[in-house]
């Protein structure tokens, strides 16, 4: 099962006593949907999602660490890992939730 953006959209507003996402929300929810949309058609699971995000998290850290040559890398790893933001999972707001979402395969 694999939901339209528009039912996407509706799925996470019902989850958040109906509120219409609007401006940045819609643009981020939007974003989300459409980068999930590989990830249904290729039927990856959402866990390995996550655990992408804890190594770009991990990945950041080390750059960060690593000095200032390496800070770009760590900004972008950060970007990644906030893309797929498996910690936010119960409001549906990141790729791993997107593509929980548009799967069907849990609910919260």
């Amino acid at each position: 099962m694999t939901l339209s953006r528009d039912d996407y959209l509706a799925r996470w507003s019902q989850r958040h006593d109906g509120i219409v996402p609007r401006g940045p929300v819609r643009l981020w929810l939007g974003l989300s949907y459409a980068s999930s949309r590989p990830f249904v058609a290729a039927r990856v699971p959402p866990d390995l999602l996550s655990l992408a995000a804890v190594a770009f998290a991990g990945a950041a850290c080390v750059g960060a660490w690593a000095g200032e040559r390496w800070l770009l890398a760590a900004a972008a790893a950060v970007a990644a890992a906030a893309l797929l933001d498996p910690v936010q999972s119960r409001t549906r707001s990141g790729l791993t939730s997107a593509l929980v979402s548009a799967t069907g395969l849990a609910e919260a």
